[in-house]
């Protein structure tokens, strides 16, 4: 087992689509990491994947990026997972008969090889409940890294294999329950309240939808402003888009953006208009888009992306975590320096959890 590093986008993308197969997740996929390079990359920076082979057969993936500026330490060189605030998950890619210790380490061993003028390696979004998370933070450790773990964010989901809509109500809140009903007969009464999925072709003309309630809603404008039209016209393609949108009186007033991908959907995006508010459009809709995945499409499981905000847990029981792995470079200053100060900080927070880093 063998590890070839390729350097630049085109070469790169050519490897992970070699493994297309393998993908267990949209977040690891030719067309995500395609969009993401398109307009996610900043000033400097440069992708690179980390190939492992094995008598010529490729065997797996680990997608980097060559960092402009460092996120973690000022002045630092740094090489970091191909990830970034629209990452749910991040993983290499990994054909199913392939050992993970023996990835891990395969892995490891080939960032050692080429960490001549790099001070750090920061990857995150790591599914900390998966074997390679562990085999990795032991792997770099070996490889003479000073490896740091940190909690990056929780992931909802669920387990829906086997069950319908029916039963996946009856596993709700009664809170929640009764909000779709008393919310859902009130908008029907008031107004002319339409539900609609688009998915392939007609997922352009939805984008269209999508813009105005996400102009008209209470969330920031995107900091990668093409990011999302990127990714509606790829997923859309490849059909993995759940585009679904409300309108109320012909007036877009929810939407959510979903990425179904081989027994997963992940609810991606979500935004209401705030004048509709009264009526828990946004609810509605998820609910509209939970019973179509469930009774049209063969689902095993859902999950809700990033973080834990607190609705979250109406929709979906079980949580789980995303963490991150630091692998410093003690054979650098900075890398040494860096290593010092995150340590410090742990102990610190560890003794005084209420204050902030030293």
């Amino acid at each position: 087992m063998s590890v070839r590093v390729h350097d630049g986008l085109a070469a790169s993308l050519e490897v992970i689509g070699a493994l297309a197969q393998e993908s267990t997740d949209y977040f690891s996929t030719r067309d995500w990491y395609g969009n993401f390079a398109a307009h996610c990359l900043g000033a400097g920076d440069a992708v690179v994947v980390h190939a492992l082979e094995k008598e010529g057969k490729p065997l797996g993936a680990l997608p980097l990026m060559k960092r402009g500026r460092s996120k973690r330490l000022r002045g630092a060189r740094e090489v970091g997972s191909l990830t970034n605030f629209y990452s749910c998950v991040y993983h290499p890619i990994l054909r199913r008969d392939t050992d993970v210790g023996e990835a891990a380490t395969a892995f490891a061993s080939s960032l050692a090889r080429h960490r001549a003028g790099v001070d750090l390696f920061d990857l995150d979004s790591l599914p900390a409940e998966k074997p390679f998370y562990p085999a990795l933070q032991e792997a770099l450790r070996e490889a003479g890294f000073v490896v740091q773990p940190y909690f990056h964010f929780g992931n909802w989901y669920e387990d829906v294999r086997g069950i319908g809509f029916d039963e996946y109500l009856r596993r709700r809140p009664t809170a929640l329950r009764n909000t779709l009903n008393r919310k859902g007969k009130r908008l029907a009464r008031e107004a002319e309240v339409t539900f609609t999925i688009a998915a392939g072709p007609d997922s352009l003309e939805a984008a269209a939808g999508y813009e105005t309630v996400y102009r008209a809603s209470w969330k920031q404008a995107e900091p990668a402003p093409g990011f999302i039209p990127g990714l509606i016209a790829a997923a859309g393609a490849d059909g993995a888009l759940r585009l679904g949108l409300c309108t109320v009186d012909g007036v877009p007033a929810a939407a959510q953006i979903w990425l179904v991908h081989r027994g997963r959907a992940t609810i991606f995006k979500l935004a209401y208009d705030e004048r509709f508010k009264r009526y828990s459009v946004g609810s509605l809709l998820t609910a509209h888009m939970v019973q179509a995945v469930l009774e049209g499409e063969t689902v095993d499981e859902i999950d809700f992306g990033r973080g834990d905000d607190t609705y979250k847990s109406d929709w979906l029981s079980k949580r789980r975590e995303r963490w991150g792995l630091l692998a410093f470079n003690p054979a650098r200053p900075v890398g040494a320096a860096g290593a010092l100060v995150h340590r410090a900080n742990t102990v610190f927070r560890k003794w005084f959890p209420s204050h902030k880093n030293l």
